[in-house]
């Protein structure tokens, strides 16, 4: 989206907050991240922030976030999201990676808008090295995978990831 919104601190957030993740993500290797825009994302700034990774790790994808959730291991987000009540629900990993207002973090005291279905919530500004806790959040979501230790969904028998992968 990249829109200034009064949730988070400052006009620019949306901007960094996912600098920040791609730059994260893109240091992990032997993972597919797939990029679900909202429909009216700048994709000018998805792109030109995507070009600076040599990394083809990421993908593009407009499918509906029920369907890529069942084939996920973990659901990040930047702003909270409604689909993390459905991920949550099916095991998968919820992360909130954001940087909220002063006024909003009192309101939720330092919390998730909606805690109940966040497994971890990361507040930018709350850290000395938000990076860093950031990465290390990911590949502990990734080394102990809540949805293996579930044995529910999460199996790509439709092989949706590998067909993404080379779209």
């Amino acid at each position: 989206t990249f829109s200034a919104t009064i949730d988070l601190k400052n006009k620019d957030s949306f901007i960094e907050l996912f600098k920040d993740t791609i730059e994260v993500l893109s240091k992990i290797k032997n993972i597919k991240v797939l990029l679900k825009p909202h429909i009216y994302t700048d994709m000018l700034i998805v792109n030109d922030i995507l070009s600076k990774y040599k990394s083809n790790n990421f993908k593009i994808t407009y499918l509906h976030p029920s369907l890529l959730i069942n084939n996920s291991d973990i659901c990040i987000c930047n702003l909270y999201t409604t689909i993390f009540a459905e991920a949550y629900h099916k095991n998968l990993f919820t992360l909130e990676y954001t940087d909220y207002s002063e006024e909003d973090l009192e309101y939720t005291n330092n919390k998730s808008q909606v805690p109940e279905y966040t497994d971890c919530f990361i507040n930018k500004s709350l850290y000395q090295n938000p990076k860093k806790i950031l990465i290390d959040s990911i590949n502990k979501a990734i080394t102990e995978n809540k949805r293996n230790k579930q044995n529910t969904y999460g199996i790509d028998q439709n092989s949706l990831i590998e067909i993404l992968a080379h779209n």
